[in-house]
Formats: C-alpha cells, sequence, structure tokens
C-alpha cells in the first residue's frame, strides 16, 4: 500500500482527533475556537533554525473550521514578546502545499489558501508565547523556547532604501515591526504611559517649570519615502500620542519633513542631523516660552560646513558608506562644559554654562542619543543646562533638587514601545553602571569626565548624583 497514501489518512485521522478534543475544551469552557489545526515549520525541532538580516524566522500556517473559513482574513498571530508590546501577524503567505496535503483539495482560488504566517524575532530571545486571535478574542497556541543559534550582532542592522539612504533593521525596538505596524503596545503597556503621563501633567512636589515632551521621531517616518517598505496607516504609538495634552508633547514629524526636507536625517545614521538638532530645539524653546523673534536671530547667524559622515549605520556595513552632511562650525558646546561624568549612555550627567544665553534660567533635560546633538542650541538658549541620560525616565528627587526654570523630557519615538518610568532613581543607575565598567570603559571614561565646577554642581542640588572616582577626578584637577 502506497506510504503516502497511508500517512495522509494518518494525518486526517489525527486532525479529526485533535479538533474533537478541542472542541470539546471549547464547549466546556464556553468558548469555542474556530482553528481547525495548525503548524509551526520554524522553529521546529524537525528543521534547523532559519535566520534572515531581520533575525530568526517564525513561520507556520493555521485552518479554520469551515464554517469560519470567510473570517480568515481577520486572523492574526499574535507574538507575545513582553509586557508591554507585542507583534500582530495577519495571515499574508499563500500556502498550496497545506491545501493539497492537509486537506486534500485543490488550491486553486481555494478560500483559505493565504493560511500562513512568517515574522521575526530577534536572535536572541529565548522563548516567547504564540496566540491566535480572531475579533479581539485569543487563543493561545504554543510556548516557544529556543537555542540562540546566532550571535545578534553577526546579523546586519541595517536596511538600503532608495537613493542609498539607510535604515534599522533587526533592533531591539522592531524598527521594521513599528514601521509596518505590526507592533502594537498592548493594554498593559498603555496604562504604563497613562500612569506616567498624569504624572508629567501633575508635575512633581512643588516643582511646576514650564515642561515639554519632545519625542524625536522616527528617521522612517520623517523619510519614509526612501523606506522600502510600506508604513502602517496607524502606527502603534498613536494613542500613547493621544494621552497627552497638546501643549505637552512635540513630536515634529511635520516640521521636520516640511522645514528641512532631506537635511532633517543623515543618510546613513538614525539621528536627526545638526540642522535638525537645531530645528527641534527651537520648537522646544518656543514651547517653553522663549521669544521666537529672539530664536531666529540667534540662530540665523549660525554657520555650517560639509562633510562625510558614516554614523551608526553606515559604519556597519562592509565597505562602510559614508555621505555628505551639514554640521555646525560656528559653536561647539563643549568649550563650556563644566561637568561630565562621563558613564556611557545611561546615568550620564552634563552641566553647561554659557553665560551669554538667551533666557538667564537653568532648563534641566531628561533626555537620550538624540539630545546630544540639541546642546550647542539649547545651551544657548539656557545659561544652565544640566542634561541627565535617563530616555525620558524621570527622577522627581532629581527635579526637586535642582528646582529648574525649565523641564525638557526628550526620548526617541522608537524607544516607547517600553514605556519610561516617573519614579526613576538616577543615583542608583549612576553607581551600578560605574561598578559594571571594564578597563576599556574606564579608560574611555577617563578622557571624558571632567569636573571643573564642582561648586557650581553642588550649588544646582547635584551633589548627590556625584559619584566622585578618585583617580580620575584627581587626574582631572590636576
Amino acid at each position: 500500500m502506497d506510504k503516502a497514501w497511508l500517512a495522509a489518512q494518518s494525518e486526517k485521522s489525527y486532525l479529526k482527533v485533535a479538533g474533537w478534543i478541542q472542541r470539546v475544551r471549547d464547549a466546556v469552557s464556553g468558548n469555542r475556537s474556530p482553528l481547525l489545526t495548525w503548524c509551526l515549520d520554524y522553529p521546529s525541532p524537525d528543521h534547523a533554525p532559519r535566520f534572515t538580516h531581520s533575525g530568526r524566522v517564525v513561520q507556520g500556517w493555521v485552518l479554520l473550521d469551515p464554517e469560519k473559513a470567510d473570517t480568515l482574513s481577520r486572523v492574526r498571530i499574535i507574538c507575545h514578546l513582553q509586557p508591554a508590546f507585542e507583534l500582530c501577524c495577519p495571515l499574508e503567505l499563500k500556502r498550496l502545499d497545506v491545501i493539497e496535503r492537509i486537506l486534500q483539495q485543490p488550491a486553486d482560488g481555494h478560500e483559505q489558501l493565504s493560511c500562513g504566517f512568517r515574522f521575526t524575532v530577534p536572535p536572541d530571545l529565548h522563548s516567547f508565547n504564540l496566540s491566535f486571535e480572531l475579533d479581539g478574542q485569543r487563543w493561545p497556541l504554543q510556548r516557544i523556547e529556543v537555542e540562540p543559534a546566532v550571535a545578534e550582532n553577526t546579523l546586519l542592522k541595517v536596511i538600503k532604501g532608495h537613493n542609498d539612504w539607510l535604515f534599522l533593521d533587526n533592533d531591539t525596538n522592531f524598527s521594521i515591526d513599528q514601521f509596518t505596524g505590526r507592533l502594537q503596545l498592548t493594554t498593559r503597556g498603555l496604562k504604563s504611559w497613562e500612569a506616567y503621563v498624569d504624572a508629567l501633567k501633575n508635575g512633581f512636589g512643588a516643582q511646576r517649570s514650564p515642561a515639554v515632551m519632545l519625542v524625536a521621531p522616527t528617521k522612517e517616518s520623517v523619510m519614509g519615502h526612501y523606506h522600502p517598505m510600506t508604513a502602517a496607516a496607524v502606527s502603534p504609538l498613536d494613542p500613547v500620542f493621544a494621552l497627552f495634552p497638546p501643549g505637552l508633547l512635540l513630536h515634529p514629524v511635520s516640521e521636520l519633513r516640511d522645514t528641512l526636507g532631506d537635511e532633517a536625517f543623515f543618510k546613513t545614521d538614525t539621528h536627526w542631523t545638526h540642522r535638525g538638532g537645531s530645528l527641534a530645539a527651537a520648537l522646544v524653546a518656543r514651547k517653553l516660552g522663549l521669544s521666537a523673534e529672539h530664536l531666529d536671530r540667534l540662530l540665523a547667524s549660525d554657520r555650517y560646513r560639509v562633510r562625510n559622515h558614516a554614523g551608526d549605520l553606515g559604519s556597519k556595513l562592509e565597505p562602510r558608506m559614508a555621505a555628505p552632511a551639514s554640521f555646525l562650525t560656528s559653536f561647539h558646546y563643549g568649550k563650556w562644559v563644566v561637568y561630565d561624568n562621563g558613564l556611557p549612555n545611561f546615568g550620564r550627567v552634563i552641566v553647561i554654562q554659557y553665560p551669554d544665553a538667551l533666557e538667564e534660567g537653568c532648563c534641566l533635560v531628561f533626555g537620550s542619543s538624540s539630545s546630544y546633538s540639541m546642546f550647542n542650541y539649547l545651551s544657548r538658549f539656557f545659561r544652565q543646562l544640566v542634561f541627565v541620560h535617563t530616555a525620558g525616565n524621570l527622577d522627581p528627587s532629581l527635579i526637586d533638587a535642582v528646582a529648574p526654570d525649565y523641564l525638557i523630557v526628550q526620548t526617541n519615538a522608537r524607544f516607547m514601545i517600553r514605556p519610561p518610568i516617573a519614579d526613576y532613581n538616577l543615583k542608583n543607575t549612576i553607581i551600578e553602571k560605574q561598578d559594571s565598567l571594564d578597563c576599556t570603559a574606564i579608560e574611555r571614561q577617563a578622557q571624558i569626565r571632567k569636573v571643573s565646577d564642582l561648586e557650581l554642581v553642588t550649588s544646582l542640588g547635584l551633589e548627590p548624583w556625584h559619584v566622585p572616582v578618585s583617580a580620575i577626578d584627581h587626574e582631572a584637577a590636576v
């Protein structure tokens, strides 16, 4: 007897039994699933793992009960990644093999032909859960546990768009999935954002400084016409932006696109250009009440020079790719830095004092990587600029201690799938970061660290966040 025929009959029998068991379970629970059966092709113990430039491939198919076949286009496969966000993937792949082998029906024109799904997850993700969703109802499918077969840093994190514009790919913030709309915030994620926005609106203690939250747009949202993929009609961050009162939020997508065009972002970098940082800084300052006329007059005298720039994307390519970009040459904030603890990323504290600034007051910035290109401008707007690298996380004790005249909260849009918190402990971050540095990082910190006016740091209320590093501080003092 034909072995293939026997295998097919065995598979059909299994499906009947499995379907019967599922229907019994659903009948008991009162929540009947429309799912007939499903299969996960990758990852699977039966196949070697598959990877693309975007990460680990997750691929499979689902079949519905015949009476529910007309709802197939509304089915979503949910990949639970973190409590705050998840992937929501439609059935987009035509699977002739499934229709012909499993249902033993002609595939041509079959109503469940597009029953396949495929997406990628980071290669270092060890485990995740899959669920089946239809019209707002969900049923669990499987928990996936895998061994990391490919180191994350061996996968290219760059995708090349039209006219050689470079964009992020395979990053921990799922930039591609955000752009295409496959990533969405969970109910828990949105509730965390609600709590954070409430904290921003209500202020902290007696401190009621003029405040604004600046969200640096993703490069894709401004330069999307160069991106090789199609943007979703609705951004996963739209529900978050809707939580903010208009006067508190600045997300300058249209301003950057309409005012600067191709000069808004580096062609080979994820960040906005110096001109982009200038525009963002001016928009923030206006929201904080500074005179538009004074700001325009100050910035009109700025001079720029074009040079090649590889950035955080072009430097990842082989060969390295660079493109011309304009850089401010008439001013550099570095001359006016009086304090810099030199820590990499989170936990870094920088104090800039520029005596000829437009405003006498102190501006406190809880910022991220996009803030750095704004220092050349913000430091000329506010006499004292205090920057802490927290990506928008707020430390109320720091706000109370500094009592700033102005408060800027800055994060990057691609980070917002992980809601920031309003009870951040900056001091603990600084101590933990300092203790975790290896020899190479300590040497790098020694080259950056600057403590030239500790008296000013103390007067600004920052002394509790100054963690002395004896050898480094001694060399700085000498």
